[in-house]
């Protein structure tokens, strides 16, 4: 199967009470990303991007990788891994030697490599990690760049990385901070292949983003589940209250419902991140949201 992926920032998305939902030529793999509701955006008031989730989903046939970046501080961490690592893939993609199946990362050392790559303490600001400012004058352009004023250097971000791994019936990846992962199916359950932590990560710092850093996470998985990984926007749609946010009950329910329909699990699950659960409001952060079936 021909290569094909996806990336969505939420620099693009910063309408309240919607969600956008995009899915790969498959069907196998989709996404949805949202501001959140009002209360989010009341929350960031202030803030140039108020959205500061963003996603990444690809697909090669017999693999699938889903990534989700929660940014923190702003948007500049969140926004600069995920382009970076979307067009490392499309680099990979690009390059004969890892063409057609071997274009998502083949083992956690392939992923580690991928993932360090999205650090570069020498670069500035992608194009997606900072709003485009005025013309630069002479003086200004042949100056050496203070690394401090760099958005990067001001903001943090969670990461969360599956690769679905279908002929091995496993799913493995890394995680940094509280954006989370999890496999659920109709006759498994749902259980959580992650666990939250407070550590970040910025591109401008190599070392944020070093193995010893990251943690690590493997599962086996059964035709005809789904991997799902998320923002905290869906696990505390009540801001900071997960115990009356979505949890694994929410989850499971969500997944008799889709019966095994990737795009109607994730378009229930962010319409549910909006709503809250329990008579609990939800919509109180951005959203970020990915979804495969194995």
């Amino acid at each position: 199967m021909k290569f094909d992926h996806a990336a969505l920032f939420g620099e693009d998305y910063l309408e309240p009470d919607v969600y956008v939902v995009h899915g790969l030529s498959s069907g196998r793999v989709w996404c949805a990303l949202s501001l959140g509701g009002r209360a989010a955006l009341l929350r960031k008031t202030g803030e140039p991007v108020p959205n500061e989730d963003a996603l990444v989903i690809a697909e090669d046939g017999a693999r699938a990788l889903l990534a989700i970046a929660d940014g923190h501080f702003g948007h500049a961490a969140s926004h600069t891994v995920i382009e970076r690592l979307d067009l490392a893939l499309e680099a990979r993609a690009n390059d004969a030697r890892l063409a057609g199946a071997d274009v998502l990362p083949r083992d956690l050392d392939d992923l580690y490599a991928l993932v360090a790559g999205c650090a570069d303490p020498t670069a500035r600001a992608s194009r997606r990690g900072t709003a485009a400012g005025p013309a630069a004058s002479e003086s200004e352009t042949n100056a050496a760049p203070d690394p401090a004023d760099w958005p990067e250097r001001r903001s943090a971000t969670t990461l969360v990385v599956a690769v679905v791994d279908r002929p091995a019936r496993e799913v493995w990846g890394v995680s940094l901070g509280d954006s989370s992962a999890m496999a659920v199916g109709l006759h498994t359950g749902a259980r959580w292949l992650t666990r939250a932590t407070h550590i970040y990560a910025s591109p401008a710092d190599a070392a944020s983003l070093a193995a010893a850093r990251v943690s690590v996470f493997r599962a086996p998985v059964t035709p005809g589940e789904f991997v799902v990984v998320f923002s905290d926007g869906v696990n505390e749609c009540e801001y900071r209250s997960p115990e009356t946010s979505i949890g694994i009950r929410h989850i499971e329910s969500l997944s008799l419902r889709a019966r095994g329909n990737p795009e109607h699990f994730v378009d229930l699950l962010a319409q549910l991140a909006l709503a809250g659960v329990d008579g609990h409001p939800g919509g109180e952060d951005n959203v970020a949201l990915a979804a495969a079936l194995v």
